[in-house]
């Protein structure tokens, strides 16, 4: 966002001529300034940290992380990605960038973890794989996903009916709804019903409901993890959307502060996913 604001700067005011690519590159210089900045508050706070016992949170603040990934992430991607298109700024919506963009939001939510929170060994205790029980509650999940897609269904029908009576226009689609439209479908599933909810869960559930919940109890972590979640699908995304991921954040986080076991979450944000990727697809269709 910074970088972005610098770069927007430069170009009203002509300094990077006729050339949008440099005002992106301007804008990479700043988002690697924000996360080298953000990177270096985590350190400080992990070693600042390590003296708690191993019954606290001893990692970096996860707002400092799920800045670096919300407002750093974006600006770190686009200048590569146009280099990837050729310097085609619209090449950027193209199937080839949006896939390789889904991909790397999984992978920057994991590398995090692992660096931040695993090798400090920031919450022990945790047990992200449980053998057969998390396979069992992996399938109780995906089950349990389909039901809570559908009731999702029925409350944003009422809700858009409701907000129709009184005069307010609905329309609008998320931005990942319009991403997912111009992939294959099978690059849909992997990225949207696969890798993200995995990656999410991981992140949403297991560090930061985790971490607030030893620091400030489960009521406020349960509470903070779902508007979270929410607040981290804000842009792109419709206000009736936004709520719906809160509601879905809040079961989320429910269902994983009754059973702590990941993969329950895990199977019921994938259906979730999935069965909205294939709603999309043979549903809705690709109009």
């Amino acid at each position: 966002m910074a970088g972005d604001a610098v770069a927007e700067f430069l170009l009203m005011r002509g300094v990077t001529g006729a050339s949008p690519a440099i005002g992106l590159w301007v804008g990479f210089i700043g988002a690697l300034v924000l996360v080298a900045g953000l990177a270096w508050v985590a350190i400080a706070s992990i070693i600042h940290r390590r003296v708690l016992p191993p019954n606290r949170y001893r990692g970096p603040s996860v707002l400092v992380m799920a800045a670096m990934i919300e407002l750093g992430l974006p600006l770190l991607l686009a200048p590569p990605l146009l280099a990837f298109t050729g310097g085609d700024i619209t090449a950027l919506s193209s199937p080839a960038s949006l896939t390789l963009q889904l991909l790397l939001t999984p992978f920057a939510f994991i590398t995090l973890l692992a660096v931040f929170v695993a090798l400090p060994r920031a919450l022990e205790g945790v047990r992200l794989w449980q053998g057969s029980a998390s396979l069992r509650q992996a399938g109780i999940g995906l089950l349990a996903g389909v039901f809570i897609w559908s009731a999702a269904q029925v409350f944003a029908a009422l809700a858009v009916f409701i907000m129709r009576m009184l005069g307010i226009n609905p329309a609008g689609q998320q931005e990942v709804t319009n991403m997912a439209r111009q992939l294959p479908v099978p690059v849909a599933v992997v990225t949207i019903a696969i890798l993200a909810p995995i990656a999410e869960e991981l992140f949403f559930r297991g560090l930061v409901f985790n971490a607030w919940e030893r620091e400030y109890g489960t009521r406020s972590a349960l509470i903070g993890a779902a508007l979270l979640f929410g607040l981290a699908h804000v842009p792109g995304g419709t206000p009736l959307a936004v709520v719906v991921v809160f509601l879905l954040g809040l079961v989320l986080t429910g269902v994983y502060a009754w059973t702590r076991n990941l993969a329950t979450t895990i199977g019921i944000h994938a259906a979730f996913n999935l069965a909205s990727v294939l709603a999309l697809f043979f549903v809705a269709g690709r109009a």
